[in-house]
């Protein structure tokens, strides 16, 4: 599951389209774009720029996010089963798929 703001399918010069081996299905894996769970362009921005916007407030700022997106109602349970968010960071502390996930699956919920 993509997770970035830019999907497989769109020439983002940064990123660059998935690896063809995800998007054709091989290794038994399919690929699906799930934007609602992506950055605004606007944060990932801020994000970027050192002093914009620290870590806590990225966190909280993307948290309010998914709850306006209502990604629970909005993307179905069958579609991220089993599944694996993709992302672009190159280091763990700046990647949104934590967030992302405890915002779709919260403590408790299952």
């Amino acid at each position: 599951m993509d997770s970035r703001l830019w999907g497989a399918g769109d020439r983002d010069s940064r990123v660059g389209p998935a690896a063809p081996s995800v998007e054709g299905g091989s290794y038994g894996m399919g690929y699906v774009h799930l934007p609602a769970l992506a950055l605004t362009k606007e944060m990932l921005a801020a994000y970027r720029k050192k002093g914009r916007m620290s870590c806590r407030d990225y966190a909280a700022r993307f948290n309010d996010l998914m709850v306006a997106r209502r990604i629970e109602e909005e993307i179905d349970p069958v579609v991220i089963e089993d599944g694996c968010l993709l992302c672009s960071e190159a280091e763990l502390r700046r990647c949104h798929r934590r967030l992302a996930a405890e915002s779709y699956w919260p403590a408790g919920r299952t």
